[in-house]
C-alpha cells in the first residue's frame, strides 16, 4: 500500500499531506500519482496548487534551479508538467507529465478567488495554459507558509474567575459626585 493510498478524493488532501509530499522527490511523485488517480471534476483538483506553492520555498531543498509548472488544458482534463531550469533556457522535467481529471477553468478560478494559494510563484496565463514559476533566488529565500492548527485541536483554558470585592468609600469622601469639588470647564 502506498503512502497516499488512503486518499480517495482530492478534497480530502490536508496541509499535512502537502507538507509530507515535499519531503523527497519519490514522496512527491507518489503524491502526484495518487492525485492523478483520484482527481475528478469539481472535487478539489486545484488543491494541487498548494503542493506547487510549497515546492517554490525552502521546504523543497531537493530541487535545484528555477521551478516552472505548466498546466495545459487537454479537453476537460489538465496535463501538468513540473520542470526546473538551471540556466541557458534549458528545462528539465522533474516528473513525467501527469493528467488531472479536472478542467483548467477550475484551476484558473481557484487562483482568481484565492491568489495567495500559489504564493510565492508568479502566474502567466495564455489561452489553454497556466504557467507558474519561481526563480532559484525566490525558492532559496522564501519560508514555507506556517502550518495552521485546526481550532478543534486547541485547548484554551478558561480565565480563572476572580471574586468581586465590594469597596466601601472612606468616611467623608464624595460618593457619586456628591460633595466633589467643582470641575473647571472652559467655555
Amino acid at each position: 500500500m502506498g503512502e497516499f493510498d488512503h486518499l480517495q478524493r482530492c478534497i480530502e488532501v490536508t496541509r499535512a499531506e502537502v507538507i509530507r509530499a515535499t519531503a523527497s522527490r519519490d514522496t512527491c511523485k507518489a503524491f502526484l500519482d495518487r492525485f492523478s488517480t483520484i482527481s475528478r471534476e469539481k472535487d478539489g483538483g486545484p488543491l494541487l496548487l498548494l503542493l506547487f506553492a510549497r515546492m517554490a520555498t525552502l521546504a523543497c531543498d531537493w530541487l535545484d534551479g528555477d521551478l516552472r509548472v505548466e498546466l495545459i488544458a487537454d479537453g476537460e482534463t489538465v496535463i501538468c508538467e513540473v520542470l526546473t531550469e538551471l540556466g541557458g533556457g534549458a528545462g528539465e522535467r522533474v516528473f513525467p507529465p501527469i493528467r488531472i481529471n479536472a478542467p483548467l477553468r477550475e484551476f484558473d478560478g481557484a487562483i482568481k478567488r484565492v491568489p495567495q494559494m500559489v504564493w510565492p510563484m508568479t502566474l502567466k496565463t495564455r489561452p489553454q495554459r497556466l504557467s507558474l514559476a519561481a526563480t532559484q533566488d525566490v525558492r532559496a529565500s522564501t519560508m514555507p507558509p506556517a502550518v495552521e492548527i485546526d481550532a478543534h485541536s486547541l485547548v484554551i483554558p478558561k480565565a480563572p474567575s476572580v471574586p468581586r470585592m465590594r469597596i466601601s468609600p472612606l468616611p467623608g469622601s464624595p460618593v457619586d459626585g456628591e460633595g466633589a469639588p467643582p470641575v473647571n470647564r472652559r467655555k
